[in-house]
């Protein structure tokens, strides 16, 4: 399995933004291309810019593919239309992990 580790700056005040666009737009067009997603965090104590999640794909194949069928799915095209350029993160750091040779995983 491939591991995904995906780390986002949110602009100021725009957390709550940030989750309305990832609950309403992001996890069903996940869903829809068979991406796994593991799981969904801000930090603690919260900051209210830091919005962190881990994605899980069979191998690097499904990965190339995956995003590509995200980016380009109609209902992700509506809601990166609705934002018109707002969307309420400023920074994105995406990192493909590899497990050490001690990893349970």
């Amino acid at each position: 399995m491939i591991h995904e580790l995906r780390s986002y700056t949110i602009k100021p005040g725009r957390m709550e933004d940030c989750h309305r666009v990832f609950e309403s737009a992001c996890v069903p067009v996940f869903r829809a291309v068979g991406i796994s997603m593991l799981g969904f965090w801000e930090p603690e104590p919260k900051d209210g810019r830091t919005f962190i999640y881990l994605l899980g794909f069979a191998d690097a194949a499904a990965r190339e593919k995956a995003w590509p069928a995200f980016i380009s799915h109609p209902e992700w095209l509506a809601a990166k239309a609705a934002l018109a350029g707002n969307n309420p993160w400023e920074k994105v750091e995406a990192k493909v992990l590899t497990p050490t040779r001690y990893s349970p995983v």
